[in-house]
């Protein structure tokens, strides 16, 4: 039997459990302290040190597999690790160094689950503090900065290679393949310097002399003119070391805690792909705020599961999607070329028809709490370029169990099936609502009405009555518009609440719009964005840029203001309290 060991499953203080798969890629979201950091340190202590004494603040427990006995480790530590003779029997070596003895190891492994008594829960787990070193690997930000620092080649005769450069020095393949993803990542070709009796080092550059057995000088000259990657910026340090512990050693679990840090975005969406690579065969967990390394990693043909945690107050709660689930989202082009997946990272998201609708409510919530010296809501505004489209964003995020509210214009109101499949999507029942719409429906498409010949004639006859031979395009424009029906949707959207018939229909419209809120569909009061400030001229982007310089999201007391503080409520309702309890453990 081969030695195996794993994440069974996870254990949150919200009581709920996450089983994690034997094999592929773990990628932990979630909003700012929200745990996640914390959480990977903590699956190393479930398998390290006593919870009595050190008390888990997110994992309240951390099941793991192990496989094979005694006689196992030992010959898989042969094949491993560095065996050194000592007087007191044989000792090995981890890849982070030091010595283990080999007695102490077996009897570690070969020891049974230890039973113990956690805030009155009788709970096990397997105890190898020294074991792990072999087995897992936790690659904090600053620990991957001294991942590719220079070593002494290893003895081919005696000893196995333990350091990642001595893994390289005899597989040639695997230093072209890293040196393949550094000129991708960073424009530079990597060599690893090959002097018979002389460290090992990484350099940026290739020779364009063969290494040989008795040293050439011209090779020689050429190492000593390329820079080391050693003394290169922190970026370059940590995303080449990173792949470089990963892709040359034995670890069967792997936890990677903000694997951006340092990076560009293409950098780190190439670093998120190349990991999901490297977790063929092994276990590799990644705690990140970046959408650009969640992207990197479904581009790859590995399995993929998201785990986005959420803390409210001193709770964590994990909602998981599995592989499947996440590539059934991942082939929607919406969701693959918009930032929709970024919401993953925050509270909660505001989702709108357009692009602009985005920024301008945006605009007016960040400059609400700097002017009242409050917090950031921590919500993302993304778009969808229309009503068809806000039902699906609405599903990809609660799959997660994002929070989410929808903006959208009064005119929704015109499609019966739009509004329905939307409030559906947000947890609502349509038969609660749908008399109100029928009420409001009619009363505004009653509204419309079609021109009078006369007029029609009369406008025509003023368009056409000029000296051009040819009719214009402006006079074209024109005269559509002279034929074109009174539309009272037209007047509903330019009025919103105050375009609705007196009485009855303006009853139901008012009870309609209440009744949406508390599903989490705000519709515009006011019909349509511009609205909330009839007095900027222009549409859409035009009508942004305007209001933006006139400093219409600065008026705190606003209409619109109200309007986006009851959706940041709603959703904060949702959310819970800001997180509390983790301060100073750097549990992000």
């Amino acid at each position: 039997m081969s030695v195996s060991f794993r994440v069974e499953s996870l254990a949150f203080n919200s009581g709920e459990r996450v089983d994690v798969p034997e094999t592929g890629v773990v990628v932990i979201v979630g909003p700012n302290n929200a745990g996640k950091s914390a959480l990977l340190r903590e699956l190393t202590q479930w398998c390290t040190s006593d919870p009595v004494f050190n008390p888990p603040k997110v994992l309240r427990e951390a099941t793991f597999v192990k496989e094979g006995g005694r006689e196992d480790l030992e010959a898989w530590l042969h094949d491993h690790a560095r065996e050194l003779r000592r007087p007191d029997g044989p000792y090995f070596r981890p890849p982070a160094g030091g010595e283990q003895q080999l007695v102490q190891l077996t009897n570690e492994w070969d020891a049974g689950p230890h039973v113990f008594n956690l805030e009155g829960v009788e709970r096990t787990r397997f105890l190898i503090p020294n074991v792990q070193q072999f087995l897992l690997f936790l690659a904090s930000a600053e620990s991957r900065l001294s991942l590719i620092g220079s070593v002494a080649p290893h003895n081919p005769v005696a000893d196995v290679p333990t350091h990642p450069l001595q893994v390289l020095f005899i597989q040639k393949d695997l230093e072209d393949e890293l040196s393949e993803t550094c000129f991708r990542a960073f424009g530079e070709e990597l060599s690893l310097s090959r002097v018979v009796g002389g460290e090992l080092a990484l350099y940026l550059g290739k020779p364009t002399v063969e290494p040989s057995v008795v040293p050439d000088p011209r090779y020689l000259e050429e190492l000593e003119r390329m820079p080391k990657l050693q003394e290169q910026g922190d970026g370059m340090r940590s995303f080449m070391g990173l792949l470089l512990a990963l892709s040359t050693s034995a670890y069967q679990v792997v936890l990677i805690d903000e694997p951006e840090a340092f990076l560009h975005p293409p950098q780190a969406r190439l670093l998120g792909r190349r990991l999901a690579e490297e977790s063929e065969g092994k276990q590799v967990f990644v705690a990140t705020h970046d959408l650009h390394v969640l992207q990197g990693a479904l581009e790859a043909d590995q399995d993929v599961t998201v785990v986005r945690v959420q803390r409210s107050g001193t709770t964590n709660r994990p909602a998981v999607l599995n592989s499947a689930g996440i590539r059934e989202l991942w082939k929607d082009p919406l969701l693959r070329y918009s930032n929709t997946l970024e919401g993953l990272f925050h509270r909660g998201v505001v989702v709108c028809e357009a692009d602009t609708d985005a920024r301008f409510y945006g605009a007016v919530l960040e400059h609400w709490a700097k002017a009242n010296e409050e917090p950031s809501k921590d919500l993302l505004f993304t778009h969808t370029g229309g009503k068809d489209r806000l039902k699906l964003v609405v599903r990809a995020l609660q799959a997660l169990q994002v929070p989410v509210a929808v903006v959208a214009d009064f005119d929704l109101f015109r499609d019966a099936s739009v509004t329905r499949e939307l409030l559906e999507a947000l947890g609502g029942d349509w038969s609660q609502v749908e008399t109100s719409w029928r009420v409001v429906n009619a009363a505004i498409t009653k509204l419309g009405q079609e021109p009078p010949r006369l007029e029609v004639q009369r406008k025509i006859n003023e368009i056409l009555d000029g000296a051009d031979a040819v009719v214009g395009r402006d006079e074209v424009r024109e005269i559509r518009e002279a034929i074109r029906l009174i539309d009272g949707w037209r007047s509903a959207k330019l009025g919103g609440l105050a375009a609705v018939p007196q009485g009855q229909p303006s009853e139901a419209a008012l009870e309609l719009v209440n009744q949406l809120k508390s599903h989490g569909l705000f519709v515009v009061p006011v019909g349509e964005l511009e609205r909330w400030a009839p007095q900027v001229a222009g549409h859409g982007t035009r009508w942004v840029i305007e209001a933006l310089s006139r400093d219409v999201h600065r008026d705190t007391a606003s209409q619109v203001a109200s309007f986006v503080l009851e959706i940041a409520a709603w959703i904060d309702g949702l959310a819970g309290p800001a997180p509390t309890g983790l301060e100073g453990v750097g549990a992000s």
